[in-house]
């Protein structure tokens, strides 16, 4: 029990801390006034909306099993699905949806993937998901011009710049390894220095650092190559969000909330950048 209470405590904590904030949201409205609400949802559309979760998971591992296909012809469409899910349950159990990718890419290696082609998958998969997510909330930006919402443009603009900064550096991870690794070295120097490690395991970080870049660099331009492939996967990409911006609008209409769909999806394009 200790053993795996040390090894999960962090997953634990992620789980607790957001049952807590549920639990005071429910009650801070009164535990009665949430039973009433949820007497009157309409369960086909709320099933509905559950249809479309699972939907948005099966393109989320279609996406990462035609990537892995590319170079792994014999990786599953199961093990790309049970991936993908692993990454897409610690993405929501973790403050800002950090621990999905880490976890991905462990799996994969588990699978016989390479860990420097399970990074560069993963990363690679990002960035096709990034420029799906920012083309998308452009047209949100160009059709939806007067959303009467407190700063609501300062923060779409400033997620946009963001998105697209996320892209570029990623893009500079993949192209331009001696320039990352010399970032990496000096980092590494400098917690060297502050004794955040040993010293005398230093130069032996610092080859397998090296190592893991140039073989990252180079699985990601033979990804790179594959430029059908990439279109196929941002293809599955917009329908991939299309999907989980449909979520919130049967939602809405299980709780009897009328809206237009055509405003959700785009408004909702908009919040989740």
């Amino acid at each position: 029990m200790k053993s795996f209470l040390r090894k999960n405590w962090f997953g634990l904590l992620s789980v607790m801390l957001s049952f807590a904030i549920l639990i005071s949201l429910v009650s801070s409205h009164g535990i009665k006034k949430f039973f009433d609400v949820i007497k009157k949802v309409e369960p086909g559309f709320l099933l509905f909306a559950f249809v479309l979760i699972i939907l948005y998971c099966l393109l989320d591992g279609c996406v990462l099993y035609f990537l892995t296909r590319i170079k792994y012809k014999s990786y599953s469409f199961s093990s790309a699905l049970k991936t993908s899910f692993i990454g897409i349950f610690y993405s929501a159990i973790t403050p800002m949806s950090v621990g999905g990718q880490p976890i991905q890419i462990l799996d994969m290696t588990r699978k016989k993937v390479k860990f420097c082609d399970a990074s560069s998958f993963v990363i690679i998969k990002m960035i096709v998901f990034q420029i799906a997510l920012v083309l998308y909330s452009i047209f949100g930006l160009f059709f939806y011009k007067k959303f009467n919402v407190k700063n609501f443009w300062f923060f779409a603009i400033a997620g946009l710049i963001l998105n697209i900064g996320f892209i570029l550096v990623s893009i500079l991870m993949s192209i331009k390894k001696d320039f990352i690794t010399k970032v990496c070295v000096r980092l590494l120097n400098f917690f060297a220095k502050i004794k955040f490690f040993k010293s005398k395991d230093l130069d032996e970080t610092k080859q397998r650092m090296t190592e893991q870049i140039k073989l990252f660099s180079d699985s990601a331009k033979f990804i790179g190559r594959q430029k059908k492939s990439l279109f196929i996967l941002l293809f599955i990409s917009f329908v991939e969000l299309t999907v989980y911006y449909l979520i919130p609008y049967y939602i809405l209409k299980s709780f009897g909330v009328n809206t237009d769909l055509v405003l959700t999806v785009f408004a909702t394009s908009l919040i989740y950048m």
